[in-house]
């Protein structure tokens, strides 16, 4: 599984538009059927379960998992 690890970001621009930049790069970057464990912190990123299928999707990769611990966020997720 790889890693990306998201948390300590320093974004000052539109939260969405940075993890859908970041989901884009991931996906250029990855081959069918890895799987990436991306990290991110709520508060950054308050979106439920169904908006990160969302863009997970548009950029043509599955959910696998989301879980929430203590104000982090792990989206699993597989190139389609």
């Amino acid at each position: 599984m790889i890693i990306e690890d998201q948390r300590k970001i320093t974004c000052g621009g539109d939260p969405f538009n940075y993890l859908l930049s970041t989901l884009k790069g991931i996906a250029l970057d990855i081959n069918k059927g890895d799987t990436v464990n991306l990290l991110l912190m709520e508060n950054k990123f308050p979106y439920d379960e169904e908006k990160f299928r969302q863009i997970l999707n548009f950029v043509k990769l599955d959910l696998i998992d989301l879980k929430r611990n203590e104000g982090e966020i792990g989206i699993i997720f597989r190139k389609k």
